[in-house]
């Protein structure tokens, strides 16, 4: 009988089943203090990701993330770190309490907790954008995704080219009288729009 209940109470505080414990507590806690600046954080980087250099990219992230950094010491040392102590102790409690039963969770409740944190870590936006910037670039030793991104470059670039040919082509400036030793009548004709 006493073996049994030493197998319980060694299974029950067995370090390999701490740092799971612990690491989902770690990131739950994470969640409910910072949910939308991830998720702003992950959104602003994809979406820069398409239209700016890397080493542009990286140096906004870099100076959000300080200045953000900054903001949140500030407001750490000035309440944050009170009310993200009570929105975790207000959901744990509601865990004890209402359990699996989420339906009867006081959702009013966690909210008046949840949303002035939100606000005040609001500056992490700068933050989490950097560390998806640097995950990013963790994970660019692919060469496919390298010459992809160089490719849709190119395409670009050279997409803006033959806009701005068209643009000096359909509206010459100035018409010489003559180039070179050859009189010149009219403007030159555009093959692509007679074509269309």
């Amino acid at each position: 009988m006493s073996t049994g209940y030493r197998r319980n109470q060694a299974s029950a505080t067995d370090p390999d089943m701490l740092w799971p414990l612990a690491t989902a507590a770690f990131v739950a806690a994470l969640v409910l203090i910072a949910a939308p600046i991830i998720l702003a954080g992950f959104v602003a980087q994809k979406l820069l990701e398409d239209r700016l250099h890397w080493r542009l990219r990286f140096l906004i992230w870099l100076a959000t993330g300080v200045a953000g950094t900054a903001m949140l010491y500030s407001s750490y040392h000035h309440g944050l770190d009170t009310l993200a102590l009570r929105e975790l102790t207000v959901y744990v409690l509601a865990m004890k309490h209402y359990q699996t039963d989420v339906l009867h969770w006081p959702v009013g409740a966690l909210w008046a907790v949840t949303w002035p944190v939100w606000l005040r870590v609001l500056p992490g936006i700068g933050i989490a954008g950097f560390w998806f910037e640097v995950a990013s670039h963790a994970t660019t030793g692919n060469t496919a995704r390298t010459l992809r991104e160089a490719q849709k470059r190119r395409e670009r670039r050279a997409e803006r080219l033959q806009q701005r040919a068209r643009r000096r082509t359909s509206r010459p400036a100035h018409v010489p009288d003559a180039v070179g030793d050859m009189m010149v009548v009219g403007a030159p004709i555009d093959d692509d729009n007679q074509e269309a």
